[in-house]
């Protein structure tokens, strides 16, 4: 075993005495785990939630989102359907078809956003798996069927099981030409409440979805007319990737969007606070590993008598500085190890078993999710910032031993 190293265990683990220099060394591996700890768990609590959202939206939004540069729809002639269909990359496309409306239920209504989708969302979507109440049903017997968010269907006070009531759809009509009776400026049509889902408040608050037919149907629009292109794509294809080729297809008179770049603001608010988070827990880590510097000075003073014997052996002023910084080491590397291991093992477990319920959430117990990643991150900076604490206090000691 390396002579420095041996020596600055000895001086770690020593049994023939117990002193404050003892004391603190425990309080400092103590003080560094809690910190490791603390990192491991909410960086995976974070990953936790950014998981929890990214699954929630992909329910609703698709992996690629095509609409216009300008205007509010676009007709699928426009555009090289067939070049898209073409593209590896990309497995389905859906037609969708959007417009704020007035719902109608009873005497109870509310403004929210219809969304006519075709038969091909089912597949585009993970909506099936958000339904509530009721099937998730477009069209049967050439009926028309609705499935409402629960915010809205709130609202409106609907009840799926009356199957004699059906819910008005109302949107203003886009022609200039205005008349008399502003009932006329109006267009309506009824469908059938089927079903109710619930995702988060985003969609839930706003969204009926009903069959494209149905709302081109409402807004006399064409058979192909579209607000927009809605794509699934194949496993483990990158939405980045395709994005570029589906822009170079369709040109600049078209928008294309990953699920990620249609809701910007909230993924990188996530990334945001995870590591403004983490790094005021590596603050806490700092403060913590000024007990090894404390612990060190206290040892250099204590084993001052010890240096002529390691000289008389033939150690250098170096081997003996490596000897303190070596001490330093040990402790930061023992409170890491402890503490990463004990964080790590507390979310696996609440990841795999479920230890702290998440009350009136959408998900029964917390989220976490441990990535390999963030290990590479806390090692780095408890190694760091350990190795910084251990070498302070070591750089002075060739005055002490003078």
């Amino acid at each position: 075993m390396n002579f420095r190293l041996y020596i600055a265990k000895r001086y770690l683990f020593a049994k023939r005495s117990f002193n404050i220099i003892n004391l603190i060394s425990r309080i400092s591996i103590a003080g560094v785990a809690f910190a490791s700890a603390a990192l491991i768990i909410v960086l995976s609590a974070f990953n936790g939630l950014e998981n929890l959202v990214e699954s929630l939206y992909a329910k609703f939004d698709p992996e690629i989102k095509i609409t216009a540069a300008k205007g509010k729809t676009f007709s699928t002639d426009s555009i090289p359907l067939n070049q898209l269909q073409q593209i590896a990359d990309i497995d389905i496309i859906s037609q969708t078809l959007e417009e704020v409306a007035l719902f109608k239920y009873k005497k109870n209504q509310t403004i929210g956003v219809i969304k006519g989708v075709d038969e091909n969302f089912a597949q585009i979507s993970e909506l099936d798996s958000a339904i509530l109440s009721g099937d998730f049903t477009l069209t049967e017997n050439d009926f028309n069927y609705a499935t409402i968010g629960y915010g809205v269907a709130q609202k409106l006070a609907i009840n799926l099981g009356d199957i004699a009531t059906n819910l008005w759809v109302i949107v203003p009509k886009r022609e200039n030409k205005k008349s008399i009776n502003p009932l006329n400026d109006f267009r309506k049509k009824y469908i059938i409440p089927t079903a109710i889902f619930g995702i988060n408040a985003d969609f839930d608050d706003k969204y009926v979805i009903a069959p494209l037919r149905f709302v081109r149907s409402l807004l006399n629009k064409s058979n192909s007319e579209v607000s927009a292109l809605e794509i699934k794509l194949k496993p483990n294809v990158t939405p980045e990737q395709t994005k570029q080729k589906i822009q170079q297809v369709l040109g600049e008179n078209y928008i294309v969007k990953t699920r990620f770049e249609l809701n910007e603001i909230l993924y990188k608010t996530n990334k945001t606070e995870k590591w403004i988070t983490f790094f005021i827990l590596s603050f806490i880590l700092v403060i913590a590993t000024f007990n090894i510097i404390s612990s060190m000075a206290m040892l250099i003073l204590d084993k001052k008598n010890d240096f002529k014997t390691f000289k008389s052996m033939g150690a250098t002023d170096f081997d003996i500085k490596r000897i303190f910084f070596y001490n330093g080491m040990l402790i930061n590397g023992i409170g890491a190890i402890i503490g990463i291991g004990f964080g790590t093992a507390l979310c696996l477990l609440q990841q795999y078993v479920g230890l702290i319920p998440l009350q009136g959430g959408i998900v029964e117990y917390y989220p976490v999710k441990v990535m390999w990643q963030d290990f590479i991150f806390i090692v780095a900076i408890v190694g760091i910032i350990g190795a910084i604490a251990s070498w302070y206090p070591v750089r002075f000691l060739k005055t002490v031993s003078d």
